[in-house]
């Protein structure tokens, strides 16, 4: 099966979320920054405990209210704005360098002995084993050939039939 698509940066930032919502990385990072707001505003009040500098009554609420921003803070920890700043970081870098090799137009042949991958200035041949999952979304199939890369195929712009090339994805790789 032959196809060919336009990748665009756009493709290249729908890769780097998945990653980021599959990480178990980024997930661990996500988990440490969730708890590490109230852990420093509970230091921050065992200092001022043993200062001695604030009366006991300015000490009680003012716990009381870092307590408060600690609870929310946990409960509603922003980890959509969190991936947001990091894709837009991701976005920012991409569009800051040359990326000839990486963007434009991809043509992919898929078959049962492999996968032929010409990008714009490169040329690409992997076995099936070299894949080591698939990962599906509604509108992209994400090859991963190791844990930071893959081969993103945007379903809505392949010229190919897409079951045809979903019976030949799923025949060689498991869905994860």
């Amino acid at each position: 099966m032959n196809t060919e698509y336009k990748f665009e940066i756009e493709d290249w930032m729908e890769f780097h979320k998945d990653y980021l919502e599959t990480s178990k990385l980024y997930k661990l990072l996500v988990l440490i920054l969730k708890w590490l707001v109230p852990l420093f505003f509970f230091l921050d009040v065992i200092k001022r405990i043993f200062s001695d500098e604030y009366e006991m009554i300015v000490l009680i609420v003012f716990t009381l209210i870092l307590a408060g921003l600690s609870t929310l803070w946990v409960i509603f920890f922003p980890k959509k704005l969190f991936l947001k700043l990091i894709l837009f970081i991701q976005r920012f870098t991409i569009k800051g360098g040359d990326n000839s090799t990486l963007l434009g137009l991809h043509k992919l042949t898929v078959n049962d002995d492999h996968i032929h991958l010409i990008q714009p200035e490169s040329e690409s041949k992997f076995n099936w084993n070299a894949v080591k999952r698939l990962r599906e979304t509604e509108a992209y199939y994400f090859l991963y050939l190791t844990t930071v890369s893959a081969i993103v195929i945007p379903k809505k712009k392949i010229t190919a039939d897409l079951n045809e090339l979903d019976l030949i994805l799923k025949k060689h790789i498991q869905v994860v």
